[in-house]
């Protein structure tokens, strides 16, 4: 999943509350194929304020004749629209995010995880619900390693200026780049930023002097020791991985057809394990024999890398499957909590807390696809072609069919 911000500004009677959650198309978006659905954009008005965001549902690419290029049709579902919701003014203030609106030409831009979490921060701040955060220190030991660089630069001084371009050129290739190591470092506390135009000037500030100090006398110098700590680090992700549940399918035992198709999907187009999988109506995925099911079921669904809540008109009627839901929410808003829609079950059925949750489909093809490509890539695994798992997609389809649709497939009859 990528996060962008879209400055497709709608006419400003179409900006109310009321639209919320309904599909909202742009067109003569910037054609950038590495949007997909799924991807969650935030979106500007004409003055550059933000008033909402949304998921991504479908993509068309087509010629405008307008623009005299190829461009994108972009369906969105928005949890929030809400006029000014954040100030232009407001966005402005923070260097990170005005240098997004210095390219006037570009209505489509990619967001790195610093800006994801500063729109987010900005959007809560006005009582609203954001996207889920995503993890912004990727290699902690990076950044001290940046800082480091920088206090050598400035042989610990708190008053001295340091460009960060000249002193990380062999790391940062753009300015943008450095400017977001800044905005990393300010953030920490280790640094100020002074100015908000050309390339970023910072200086040290106390916690930034203790942080690079303690980090130089933490840095292993014997190169042996660090391949051992390597290994120790390696082996522990390796043992946790072990018992760790890829794929968690919460479901009620009247869908066990579904969900065993979807399951078996999941295996196949992914070549995950079996016991990667836990759908526990479906023998082949069930709990092993003498495990603790309170126990076991609390940590799987807390701990899966993927947890898919299988929607149908059973499964809200189930305890069960609201206890799995609510406790998948509960476990934190970073981890991938994804509805699928069955057997007859339409948006209408999406109520707290997953009301604001893209879903999917399990009776259209594409978005069955898209939800392969999407779990593949929370997993970080490579989908098999989609030729080989074509007739279990096609499987699905016809099995989250409500009952009666499935006997009039059977029976030859159109429905």
């Amino acid at each position: 999943m990528k996060y962008w911000l879209l400055r497709r500004p709608p006419h400003y009677s179409d900006i109310q509350p009321t639209f919320a959650s309904t599909p909202w198309d742009y067109d003569m978006v910037h054609a950038d194929q590495r949007l997909k659905a799924g991807d969650i954009v935030y979106l500007t008005a004409a003055y550059n304020e933000l008033y909402g965001w949304g998921y991504v549902t479908k993509i068309v690419l087509y010629q405008d004749s307008q623009l005299g290029k190829e461009a994108l049709r972009v369906t969105v579902v928005r949890p929030i629209v809400r006029k000014d919701l954040v100030q232009a003014e407001s966005i402005k203030r923070i260097p990170t995010l005005a240098r997004l609106f210095e390219n006037s030409d570009l209505n489509l831009i990619e967001l790195h995880p610093h800006q994801i979490n500063t729109f987010n921060r900005l959007i809560r701040s006005q009582g609203e619900e954001a996207p889920a955060d995503i993890e912004e220190i990727k290699d902690q030991d990076m950044h001290l390693r940046r800082l480091k660089k920088v206090y050598e630069a400035a042989n610990g001084s708190r008053t001295k200026l340091i460009e960060l371009m000249d002193v990380l050129k062999d790391e940062v290739s753009s300015e943008e780049e450095a400017w977001d190591e800044a905005d990393y470092m300010r953030d920490e506390g280790w640094v100020e930023t002074v100015g908000d135009n050309g390339p970023p000037l910072v200086r040290l500030l106390h916690k930034g002097v203790k942080a690079a100090e303690a980090y130089s006398f933490t840095v292993p110098t014997d190169n042996q020791s660090e391949k051992q700590d390597a290994v120790v680090t390696v082996a522990q992700k390796n043992n946790s991985d072990s018992e760790t549940i890829y794929i968690f399918i919460s479901h009620s035992s009247q869908d066990e057809k579904v969900a065993e198709a979807l399951a078996d999907l999941f295996k196949n187009a992914l070549n995950l394990p079996t016991k990667k999988i836990r759908c526990t109506s479906v023998p082949a995925y069930k709990l092993e024999p003498g495990a603790s099911v309170e126990e076991t079921l609390r940590r799987e669904i807390d701990g899966s890398h993927v947890f898919i809540g299988l929607i149908t008109p059973a499964s809200v009627k189930s305890t069960y499957v609201l206890f799995e839901l609510g406790a998948r929410w509960g476990s934190g808003p970073n981890r991938t909590l994804i509805p699928v829609l069955a057997s007859g079950a339409d948006y209408s059925y999406l109520h707290d807390p997953l009301k604001n949750r893209n879903p999917i489909r399990c009776e259209v093809q594409a978005e069955v696809r898209d939800l392969i490509d999407t779990v593949a890539s929370v997993l970080n695994v490579t989908p098999d072609r989609q030729s080989a798992y074509q007739r279990l997609v096609e499987d699905l389809v016809k099995k989250s069919k409500p009952k009666r649709e499935r006997k009039q497939i059977q029976e030859g009859i159109s429905p």
